[in-house]
């Protein structure tokens, strides 16, 4: 929730994330004048998948979900590229 700290952790059960969600990112935003400013970002991983730092088959890797999941922090949206980190 807004509590004015950044976090990125593993979901607990107050965490609204559906079951087939790898990780999701909750942007708070305030206004400053007549601009929309991001106040704060949570970053929450699924406890009921597995990650892995190493390629592992069927784990997924942290670091590309992690570095998506940033993508969504700064404004990104999906691509349609297969390539891309934010597909």
């Amino acid at each position: 929730g807004r509590d004015g700290v950044n976090v990125v952790s593993f979901a607990d059960d107050s965490t609204p994330i559906g079951s087939s969600t790898i990780a999701a990112t909750f942007s708070f935003f305030r206004t400053a004048g007549t601009e929309l400013v991001t106040d704060e970002a949570d970053i929450v991983f699924s406890q009921s998948l597995e990650f892995s730092t190493s390629g592992e088959p069927s784990k997924y890797d942290i670091q590309s979900v992690l570095t998506h999941e940033i993508g969504h922090l700064l404004g990104l949206d999906h691509a349609a590229m297969v390539s891309s980190v934010m597909t």
